[in-house]
């Protein structure tokens, strides 16, 4: 039978599923090499091909570069699962963790209740990021939600894309990072902040960082992934911290004291809810931060699977412990009079004076990140 084969046309099932025969022999083993070949191509191409024969918005017009040759420019494909993680962690983690919890215990009036809303905040944030895991799986590549947007209302032509830009100019701006850094620095150096040395500061910041990520950018990315740990490790001190507090063996004098009656005093206006809950999602902001850098990202399908939750639930593990810790150093009057600065009245309260000024060198690293 072995025999014979060679002289029985060769089977062979083309991409567009249809059966066609050739009078070309080919062995079986070589037949057999080449679909294994294919099948590993078609693999190893980050699950893009498979995308593009499925989507008809994601081939490229007859002349334009595909999305391989596209995504080659630069470094290519250099973002793995850890680099996006982080990635992931260091936008969501900036100075709101260390200022918000004293404005959203203001609003709700109770310890158990914001604590609650910093639970409630995770799963709204946990919701969102499957809605862009969905979209990103569906068209891996660069610009977050304008290429969502672009896919989904195609008429009238670049309508979406205008309406994005307008709202990422006018609403979507992040010098304010630059501003609380300066700031930060300012008074850790013992200086008066005013309003043009704080200007001056974070225009240098600005700089700074388009060169950094513009001429190195890989660099640029080991600077983002030293400064996301370095958030990481802040986070986990505060929280050991918390935890040494309530087991009494600090100079604090009653570290359970909030947690007794935890909701004692909780407000009975939505109102005071739904602001306090705008709080704690703007604190969990970043969770589509590499939606916007997939065409740099090695295979982007499986990577942004993992990174995306795995990044928002380290940041809502560390969030949720670091208010345990904050309302076990201090009282609800103390920590409601501090205002934006929680995060020093606990360093004030565990370690003294010297520790609030180490913390705003933290706060301002934070903020660059």
């Amino acid at each position: 039978m072995s025999f014979l084969q060679k002289y029985v046309p060769s089977w062979r099932t083309r991409h567009d599923g249809s059966d066609t025969a050739s009078n070309d022999y080919i062995p079986d083993e070589k037949v057999h090499e080449k679909v294994t070949t294919d099948e590993k191509r078609v693999y190893e191409d980050n699950d893009l091909a498979l995308a593009a024969n499925h989507d008809p918005d994601l081939n490229p017009s007859p002349g334009a570069l595909t999305l391989e040759e596209d995504a080659a420019g630069g470094m290519g494909r250099h973002l793995g699962v850890f680099s996006c993680t982080l990635l992931i962690v260091g936008r969501i983690i900036g100075t709101g963790i260390f200022s918000t919890p004293s404005s959203i215990l203001g609003s709700v009036g109770s310890v158990g209740a914001s604590l609650m809303l910093w639970v409630l905040g995770f799963v709204l944030s946990l919701s969102g990021l499957f809605i862009w895991l969905e979209y990103g799986t569906m068209y891996p590549r660069s610009g977050g939600e304008k290429v969502y947007l672009e896919a989904v209302y195609k008429k009238p032509k670049y309508l979406a894309t205008v309406i994005f830009a307008v709202n990422a100019i006018v609403l979507g701006f992040t010098a304010s990072g630059c501003i609380v850094f300066a700031s930060n620095i300012l008074v850790a150096a013992g200086h008066t902040a005013d309003q043009w040395t704080e200007r001056g500061i974070a225009l240098g910041v600005i700089f700074f960082v388009t060169i950094l990520h513009g001429l190195t950018p890989r660099l640029g990315v080991l600077v983002m992934n030293f400064l996301s740990v370095f958030k990481i490790i802040i986070l986990l001190f505060v929280v050991i911290t918390g935890w040494v507090v309530l087991s009494g063996r600090t100079h604090i004098q009653d570290p359970h004291q909030n947690f007794r009656n935890a909701f004692a005093g909780s407000s009975h206006s939505s109102n005071d809810y739904a602001t306090a809950t705008f709080k704690v999602i703007n604190a969990y902001a970043g969770w589509s931060n590499v939606n916007y850098v997939l065409n740099n990202v090695k295979n982007p399908v499986r990577t942004l699977k993992i990174a995306g939750p795995l990044g928002l639930c380290i940041c809502a593990v560390l969030y949720l412990l670091a208010n345990v810790a904050y309302f076990s150093a201090a009282s609800k009057e103390e920590i409601l009079k501090s205002g934006v600065t929680v995060a020093s009245l606990f360093f004030g309260k565990v370690f003294g004076s010297q520790a609030q000024k180490a913390l705003t060198v933290f706060v301002a690293l934070s903020a660059l990140g």
